[in-house]
């Protein structure tokens, strides 16, 4: 009984803390999480070698725990990784498995290789694919990444409003799955969506989100390496909509938290905004020494949109302090970059270099494909504060969504934490009355039992009593029967010694009394009839069985079934108690009797 209590009281905190505890979703995948296969393994791996690597894993890792392998490879590589290994491990892993899980990961991770690549068509229908397959096996939080890919995707080509679009759409699938397994995910739609309104020269609308990334860091304690990202982007924001001292302030921020916690992930983005605020105070040398320090530091060198940019800053650099050469070669090196909006931005720069030259037929192809590049980006005015009003009603919603479903959530859960320990306690008591009924049951059980027991044993003993009686009873009667036969046998041995001892004297008073025949033969035939009254069938039975034996064994064995000993047998027969000896050892042989007594057989024949 206290073992079912423990297990319903187990069973009642597990629930509850299944209640109150967030719950993961079913279709996150797996990273490997044991020790011996930590990060520490992923990179013992020959990592630039995919089939070797894969032997290896085919080796060393648990079958359950092979395709999170892969995953754990991709998503642990290097940024300096080249694309055909990334590839040749999708290659692989699609070649293993025809899974549907498996096959959204490789169609989204192949798309966004494909997508740094600059080869947006085949991005898109990888992406696409991947999408069709996600919602196929209902996997929130693949569809939430793959539309974070379409949205950059539709970002590069400078088509913001349909790039907020999807981002928005990943950001509230997002919202739908358990807190425990965002990790940083929210912050970073947050961000994507504020880079991408900012991207449109919508700097209102991309602070509003980045804003928003800086306060949920600030709350989340385990987001602490965003707080220098998010101050660098707000900052960013502030630089744009001309409020200098915020964003010095901002920036400033950014990299007090990159020293306090040792995160220098983007550092190139922080010195590059931090180049920005300077040239826009006008501290041109300043300006040019971080946007150095920002090329230098930038480690993505296979992004070339990144690339562009911070050559872009350097062209900035050079413009203003007036070294108009070095400029052109920087800005004209940036124009490299697949981002629409940030050519048509240089070729507006390029245009104001070619002016200052006084090369005015340049300055103005420059200016007219400036202006055509932004025309191509910003269609019309209408879309910029369609996203504006959007973004803030999106955002007011969404804080409204948040707080009703933390509030619901945690009606929810105290609702559910009721019943289950309402239904616990019912289990537990329910479980005890059927314990207490099913113990009386088995007491009257066992009492009915005992008693028919007793009753049973009784009725045994009294049959015992009475068997016991009845041998008795009849060995009594065996022995007066006996008895009988033996004083018959002696009355009769009486009256011959009587006749014989009249004819030794008269008859045969010299002749030895051994050869004297003490019964006669009519004698014996008068004693048979007498006997088998007594014991019907005796005689009968034994010659059956026994038809070789003759007529004086079985008057001995007669003789020994009365109960006479070798003694009287030699009186009786006339014969000495060797004989007797002598004939009960050959009638034993006869009968084949080893070990047992002629008396035994005899009483039990």
């Amino acid at each position: 009984m206290k073992q079912l209590i423990y297990f319903f009281i187990s069973l009642g905190l597990f629930l509850f803390h299944y209640s109150c505890g967030d719950k993961e979703d079913e279709t996150t995948p797996l990273l490997l999480n044991g020790l011996e296969y930590s990060g520490d393994y992923i990179r013992s791996l020959p990592l630039f070698y995919p089939d070797s690597c894969l032997k290896r894993i085919e080796n060393e890792v648990p079958p359950r725990l092979y395709w999170n392998a892969f995953e754990a490879i991709l998503y642990n590589a290097e940024e300096s990784t080249p694309d055909s290994i990334l590839l040749r491990y999708l290659d692989l892993y699609e070649q293993k498995s025809d899974l549907d899980a498996i096959i959204v990961f490789t169609k989204a991770f192949r798309g966004k290789i494909l997508l740094r690549q600059n080869r947006f068509d085949t991005a898109m229908v990888c992406l696409k694919q991947a999408e069709v397959l996600g919602h196929k096996i209902q996997s929130l939080q693949r569809i939430s990444e793959i539309k974070t890919s379409i949205g950059e995707l539709y970002a590069r080509q400078g088509n913001y409003p349909e790039a907020v679009k999807s981002l928005l759409d990943a950001y509230n699938i997002r919202l739908a799955l358990p807190v425990s397994i965002h990790d940083g995910s929210l912050f970073e739609l947050m961000i994507d969506i504020g880079d991408t309104y900012r991207s449109a020269n919508d700097f209102v609308s991309a602070q509003i989100w980045h804003l928003q990334a800086w306060r949920f860091a600030c709350k989340d304690k385990t987001l602490v390496g965003y707080h220098a990202r998010a101050s660098a982007a707000v900052a960013d924001n502030y630089l744009h909509l001309n409020q200098l001292d915020s964003a010095k302030i901002m920036i400033d921020t950014a990299f007090y938290y990159q020293n306090r916690y040792q995160n220098n992930y983007d550092e190139a983005t922080r010195y590059h905004t931090l180049a920005q605020i300077l040239l826009a105070q006008g501290k041109c040398k300043d300006a040019l020494s971080n946007f150095w320090k920002a090329k230098q530091k930038n480690l993505k060198l296979a992004d070339p949109i990144r690339v562009n940019h911070f050559n872009q800053g350097l062209g900035d650099g050079y413009f203003c302090l007036g070294r108009l050469d070095s400029a052109i070669w920087f800005f004209k090196q940036a124009l490299a970059t697949p981002d629409t909006a940030r050519q048509a931005k240089i070729h507006e720069q390029l245009g104001k270099i070619y002016a200052k030259q006084g090369r005015y037929d340049l300055a103005y192809q420059e200016k007219q494909e400036s202006q055509s590049l932004f025309d191509k980006v910003f269609t019309t005015e209408k879309d910029k504060t369609i996203g504006r009003l959007q973004a803030s009603n999106e955002l007011e919603k969404r804080e409204r969504h948040i707080e009703a479903e933390i509030s619901q959530n945690k009606l929810t859960r105290l609702w559910m934490v009721s019943g289950l320990l309402a239904l616990s306690l019912g289990l537990i008591l329910g479980a005890f009355w059927v314990y207490k009924k099913k113990r009386e049951w088995q007491s009257a059980k066992q009492e009915k039992e005992l008693i028919e027991a007793r009753e049973q044993l009784k009725t045994q003993e009294l049959l015992v009593a009475e068997h016991k009686l009845m041998l008795k009873e009849r060995a009594l009667e065996e022995s007066n029967k006996q008895l009988d036969l033996k004083d018959l046998l002696l009355q009769e041995l009486q009256i011959r010694m009587t006749v014989d001892e009249m004819e030794k004297t008269t008859q045969l008073q010299n002749t030895e009394l051994q050869s004297l025949k003490i019964l006669t033969t009519e004698d014996w035939r008068r004693f048979r009839n007498i006997y088998e009254q007594r014991f019907p069938n005796f005689l009968s039975s034994l010659k059956s069985e026994f038809p070789k034996l003759t007529d004086a064994e079985i008057r001995l064995l007669m003789l020994i079934k009365i109960g006479f000993d070798a003694f009287e047998v030699a009186n009786i027969l006339g014969i000495t108690s060797a004989s007797v000896y002598t004939n009960r050892y050959r009638l034993r042989k006869k009968l084949g009797l080893i070990e047992e007594e002629l008396e035994i057989f005899v009483q039990r024949f």
